[in-house]
């Protein structure tokens, strides 16, 4: 799924069952923290080769799933300020801001290129 597909998707989720979610939000917390100890306890009894070659994948796995709820963050925001601009200068200092906080973003995750 692309970002932009991504982004729409996370949106109506919120305004479908917004406050659903982050009822949620405590539970997920809690359930991650438990999954993760469970999953390290065993990725610990892999041979060391192995569990490093399948954290590499596992890592990266996650990096690509963080990176894009990164970039649907940044783009909602600047979203919520450009609904809120009150001149066209205002709304180009927002997307000028927005630009480079994807630029940002990319430099983070090691991507090439800007948006």
């Amino acid at each position: 799924m692309d970002i932009s597909a991504l982004s729409e998707s996370v949106k109506k989720q919120i305004r479908l069952s917004g406050k659903e979610e982050a009822d949620q939000l405590q539970r997920r917390k809690l359930q991650l923290r438990g999954i993760l100890n469970h999953f390290n306890k065993q990725v610990a009894a892999l041979p060391e080769e192995s569990r490093e070659a399948f954290l590499s994948m596992f890592y990266e796995a996650l990096i690509k799933a963080t990176f894009k709820y990164h970039a649907v963050a940044v783009g909602m925001i600047s979203d919520d300020k450009l609904l809120q601009a009150k001149t066209r200068k205002d709304g180009d200092r927002i997307i000028a801001d927005m630009s480079k906080r994807f630029d940002d973003i990319l430099a983070l995750y090691e991507i090439p290129g800007t948006l």
